[in-house]
């Protein structure tokens, strides 16, 4: 039989440590792995060898906990090679706070191709990604398998050209949940106005925008009052603590 979700916290391993917890893929029965494994100064070195768990035949949940650590790209693009993974439905990569550049995003772009992935949790923020990043993610609207999808860029560098790009996930063919976390200080009207298109999603239940300490106002706000009218959404939470929003704006909300 399958054994239970195995759970592992390592709090002062490096990268030799790192390539150490690969060998778990060797375990024959299992399903669900979560690897925490922040602030213990791994490298790319660690993020490369931990892309070795795609390898584990029967793994259809994995959680890897790498905040506060030294990824960069290079690890990153090791780590899209899970898209291989033959079982996996369930992958969330929290990379907050490492050196994390528009080429990391483009790698993790590729998750896309993963034949079995619905749920998707990646979350990148405090990093050094930018509008070309946010575009590079928006690919993952071509997955034909995801059904969940959370991305969190908050306090990078993501303007309103990489909102409006992110409003692209509105095709996604599968997706009924998304979660965009954008709270930063580079997102202007312009922004909100394009992500609120994500109305025309057809299939979409779940909507959450983080979109707090953006230079958004009342037009802004005005713009994203028109989700309500999404055909299929049931819950829907937008943070819109925006310091620029007048009475007209707080009116329409």
């Amino acid at each position: 039989p399958a054994i239970r979700p195995l759970r592992v916290h390592c709090n002062a391993v490096r990268d030799e440590g790192a390539q150490g917890l690969v060998a778990l893929k060797e375990i024959p029965s299992l399903t669900a792995l979560r690897l925490h494994l922040a602030w213990n100064w791994l490298t790319d070195t660690a993020a490369c060898a931990l892309a070795g768990l795609k390898e584990a035949p029967l793994l259809t949940s994995l959680m890897l906990d790498l905040m506060e650590n030294e990824v960069g790209d290079v690890g990153v693009q090791a780590l899209a090679e899970l898209r291989h993974a033959p079982s996996l439905t369930d992958l969330e990569l929290k990379l907050w706070r490492n050196c994390l550049t528009d080429v990391s995003a483009e790698a993790f772009a590729q998750l896309k191709e993963a034949p079995a992935l619905k749920t998707l949790k990646l979350d990148l923020a405090s990093n050094y990604l930018g509008d070309s990043g946010a575009q590079a993610l928006a690919a993952l609207k071509e997955s034909t398998t995801l059904k969940s999808l959370t991305l969190d860029l908050g306090s990078n560098e993501v303007g309103d050209l990489g909102a409006q790009a992110l409003a692209g996930l509105k095709d996604a063919p599968a997706l009924t949940a998304l979660t965009l976390g954008l709270g930063s200080r580079d997102i202007t009207d312009i922004g909100a106005a394009a992500l609120g298109v994500l109305r025309e999603s057809p299939l979409l239940c779940s909507l959450t925008l983080d979109l707090g300490g953006n230079p958004i106002g009342d037009a802004g706000a005005v713009a994203l009052t028109v989700l309500k009218d999404a055909p299929s959404l049931a819950a829907l939470d937008v943070n819109m603590s925006f310091e620029s929003v007048g009475e007209q704006g707080k009116q329409a909300l």
